[in-house]
C-alpha cells in the first residue's frame, strides 16, 4: 500500500512539473545579440516608411544575455538600459505574443525606431520585428549582425 501510495505522489509530482513547463515561458535566445536597422514602416495608410539611407544614419540595438539593451547611432551610444521579455494577449493578433518591454536609463534620442513591441525572429532568426500592438501601429526590422 505504501509503494502504490509513493507511485501516485511521484506520478502526481511528475505531472506537476510538466506543467510548469508551458507556453507561457518566454523563448529569448533567438533575440540575444547585435542588430542593424533595416526599416521603420507602417502607420496611418502606410505612411511611415524610413530607412538608414532615407535617415542619413546607421543604427544598431544589442540584446544582451544578461538584458541589457544598448542602443548605437553612427557608432555613438545613444541609449542603455535593460530589457524584459513577457507573454501577453496582442489587441493586434488577438492572441497571446512574445512582448519586449525597454527600461532606459540613459538616452540622447530614440527617434523613428519602435523598440518595444510585439517581438519575433524569422529567416533563420537573422532578422528581428518589432511592432506596436494596433492596426496602424509601426514595425521596425533589424538584422543580425
Amino acid at each position: 500500500m505504501k509503494t502504490y501510495l509513493n507511485l501516485i505522489l511521484l506520478f502526481t509530482f511528475s505531472l506537476g512539473i510538466l506543467a510548469c513547463s508551458s507556453d507561457d515561458d518566454v523563448y529569448e535566445s533567438d533575440i540575444v545579440g547585435t542588430w542593424y536597422w533595416e526599416s521603420t514602416g507602417g502607420g496611418e495608410a502606410y505612411q511611415i516608411f524610413e530607412t538608414p539611407e532615407s535617415q542619413d544614419r546607421t543604427l544598431e540595438i544589442q540584446l544582451k544575455e544578461n538584458h541589457d539593451f544598448i542602443a548605437i547611432e553612427n557608432g555613438v551610444q545613444i541609449a542603455e538600459g535593460s530589457f524584459e521579455l513577457t507573454r501577453k494577449y496582442s489587441n493586434l493578433t488577438e492572441e497571446n505574443e512574445r512582448f519586449i518591454i525597454v527600461s532606459i536609463k540613459t538616452s540622447d534620442s530614440l527617434n523613428d525606431v519602435i523598440y518595444e513591441g510585439i517581438i519575433y525572429t524569422y529567416d533563420d532568426e537573422n532578422r528581428l520585428v518589432i511592432r506596436e500592438d494596433f492596426e496602424e501601429g509601426v514595425t521596425s526590422v533589424f538584422r543580425r549582425m
